[in-house]
């Protein structure tokens, strides 16, 4: 989104700032950041995005070059439906986060969520090399790197807020995925 706006202001207007910022992440310091960049409050969201005013888009470039804004736009293209494949797995690994808490989340209840079948959601994430067990795994490492982070947070308590049905399963997988226990890698030295 950075670069996007700075060669926006570079190529139209030095002073353009989007009308809204939104967010998928809370950091207060990297939200200052993003305002002090921006020049406008961001938003907290579950997606990254950001929006100018309607007038911009019909701004003429300085040095506007047709053939190069034809490529740009095939690249934006490409670009955009990377990105319209990629979402579908930040959406999962979203709901995921809010899914682990009760429990093993299951492929099927992804799919009605999504309102896709379960086969087609498994092609859409064979689509990004992923199976629904990576992306569940990928989603809890993720969740256990964050919460080992807040002191106070006990080994039971991690195991539960992952979606494990027990301490000595989440601990077989956390050995799995670090090498050593959970215990041993929150005092680990740094």
């Amino acid at each position: 989104m950075a670069s996007l706006v700075r060669l926006l202001r570079i190529r139209l207007d030095s002073q353009l700032n989007p009308l809204q910022v939104f967010l998928a992440y809370d950091g207060a310091d990297y939200c200052t950041r993003v305002a002090r960049y921006f020049r406008v409050e961001p938003e907290q969201a579950d997606h990254y995005a950001v929006f100018f005013a309607r007038n911009a888009a019909n701004s003429q470039l300085h040095s506007s070059d047709s053939q190069i804004a034809a490529m740009l736009d095939v690249t934006l293209n490409e670009r955009l439906a990377a990105q319209e494949k990629g979402s579908l797995v930040i959406q999962l690994s979203l709901w995921l986060e809010g899914q682990l808490p009760e429990g093993e989340p299951l492929l099927k209840d992804a799919a009605a969520q999504y309102n896709m079948s379960e086969r087609s959601l498994q092609r859409r994430l064979g689509e990004e090399s992923l199976t629904w067990n990576q992306l569940v795994e990928r989603t809890r490492r993720t969740l256990v790197e964050r919460h080992l982070k807040i002191s106070g947070t006990t080994v039971t308590q991690l195991a539960f807020l992952l979606g494990f049905s027990d301490v000595s399963s989440f601990s077989r997988a956390f050995k799995k995925w670090y090498g050593i226990s959970p215990s041993q890698f929150r005092y680990k030295d740094p």
